[in-house]
C-alpha cells in the first residue's frame, strides 16, 4: 500500500514539473501571432499601369520656331511611380527670315509621378537627355543649328483620364551644337495609353 502511495506522488510531481511542459509545449503545433499580412505591406495596386505608350505635338522656341511630332514610351520597373522612358521625334525649325530646316531627335529619361483620385490626375516631374540632328540648319541666335547636338529637358506636367489619358508638359530644352548653346521654352501634349 506504502510503495502505491509512493508510485502516485512521484507520478503527481513529473506532471508537474517545468520538464513536462516544455515537451507539451514543444509537441503543440506552432501558431503565428502575426494578424495576417496587414495592409502597409500591400504597395501597389492592380489599377497602377506599368507602361504608357503614346504620340505627342510639340511647339517650342527652342530652336528657332519649332514645331514637331513625337512617339513616347515608358516603363514603370518598380512598385513606386518612378517611370524610365524613351522618346523619338520629328519636326521642322524655322527662323525669323523664314529659312526652315528638319530635325530628328531620339531621347532617354526618368519621370516621378504623383497622382490623385484614383489616377484620374497625375502631376509629374522629370527629365530627359538625347541626341538630335538637324539637316541643312541656319544659325540662330548666333549658334550654328546644323547637324548633331546634344540635348537635356527638364520636364513638368499633369495628365488627367483613366486608361487614355491627356497630358500636358512644359518643358525647358538645352541644346550643344559645335560652336553654341540653344535654350528655350517647350510646350507639349500628347494622347497616352495606359496599361
Amino acid at each position: 500500500m506504502l510503495r502505491l502511495a509512493s508510485i502516485s506522488v512521484v507520478a503527481i510531481l513529473l506532471a508537474l514539473s517545468p520538464s513536462a511542459h516544455a515537451g507539451s509545449d514543444a509537441r503543440a503545433p506552432a501558431t503565428s501571432s502575426s494578424p495576417g499580412p496587414s495592409r502597409r505591406a500591400v504597395t501597389d495596386s492592380p489599377r497602377t499601369p506599368v507602361i504608357y505608350v503614346g504620340a505627342s505635338a510639340e511647339d517650342g522656341f527652342d530652336l528657332g520656331f519649332r514645331l514637331g511630332a513625337g512617339f513616347e514610351v515608358a516603363h514603370r520597373p518598380w512598385k513606386r511611380d518612378i517611370w524610365l522612358r524613351g522618346k523619338t521625334g520629328v519636326g521642322i525649325i524655322v527662323d525669323l527670315d523664314e529659312k526652315g530646316a528638319i530635325y530628328v531627335e531620339g531621347a532617354v529619361g526618368i519621370e516621378a509621378q504623383h497622382c490623385l483620385r484614383g489616377r484620374w490626375i497625375c502631376a509629374f516631374a522629370g527629365a530627359d537627355a538625347g541626341v538630335l540632328d538637324v539637316f541643312d540648319g541656319f544659325r540662330f541666335e548666333g549658334v550654328l543649328l546644323d547637324g548633331a547636338g546634344v540635348s537635356f529637358t527638364p520636364r513638368v506636367g499633369i495628365d488627367v483620364g483613366r486608361g487614355l489619358r491627356l497630358r500636358l508638359t512644359l518643358q525647358s530644352r538645352v541644346a550643344w551644337f559645335g560652336d553654341g548653346i540653344a535654350v528655350g521654352p517647350v510646350l507639349g501634349a500628347s494622347v497616352l495609353g495606359t496599361y
